[in-house]
């Protein structure tokens, strides 16, 4: 009788979850994502819980490695998934599933971590924002005629902008219920937006919910 091998759970991101071909087999033989010709039966998965909703067959967990987002199902180990709270860090291995277009994890153990992990992890699976467009070098054709000189106004005086890093102000605002991305923006200047986004594709704070950011401590 040939014995049973379990297969590796795989470390891998939400997002590769999502875009990765997903290969149904027939019969017993398993479903799996196809990784440039290796096959990943199996995941695991580091992440920061955003929600969390109870069906009446399963616990849902919605996931965010800042990567992207995804729901992991737990159809077993309910008591346990009962006990993670949204803002909780965790690491979960499971089987990826797909039914139609949606991706979800059916997932096999839900253990809560310490937030520094999910940096290490994402040092190691090297998760990076895309490239901006690249700006086109052509020069802008001189002007034939040359708009006058404008009168020199008296310079007014504006309020100056709080200089402040953008982690710091995260941490300094959250009264531990996150704080609204739209916050940071009307306070401290729409440049912000861009250092959020560069905060979040390094893992530094999570998306704990539409709009709300909070820092990993």
């Amino acid at each position: 009788m040939e014995q049973y091998k379990r297969e590796t759970a795989h470390k891998i991101t939400l997002k590769e979850i999502k875009t990765l071909p997903y290969i149904e087999q027939e019969g017993w033989n398993s479903n799996y994502l196809d990784q440039q010709g290796k096959k990943i039966v199996r995941i695991n998965v580091m992440a920061i819980v955003i929600s969390t909703d109870t069906d009446s067959s399963y616990i849902s967990l919605t996931l965010d490695d800042a990567s992207d987002n995804m729901d992991a199902r737990f159809f077993e180990m309910q008591q346990k998934a009962t006990t993670i709270q949204p803002g909780s860090c965790v690491m979960i291995t499971g089987k990826p599933r797909a039914f139609g277009e949606e991706r979800y994890i059916v997932g096999e153990t839900v253990q809560m971590i310490d937030p520094l992990w999910l940096k290490c992890r994402r040092a190691e699976l090297a998760l990076t924002m895309p490239p901006p467009p690249p700006v086109s070098s052509t020069p802008s054709p001189p002007s034939t005629n040359p708009s006058p000189t404008p009168p020199s106004k008296s310079p007014t005086k504006t309020e100056p902008k709080k200089d402040i890093d953008t982690f710091e102000a995260i941490k300094q605002k959250d009264q531990g219920q996150g704080v609204s991305i739209d916050a940071i923006i009307e306070e401290f200047g729409p440049e912000k937006e861009k250092e959020i986004n560069e905060l979040l594709s390094k893992g530094e704070i999570f998306e704990i919910k539409p709009g709300v950011v909070k820092v990993l401590e």
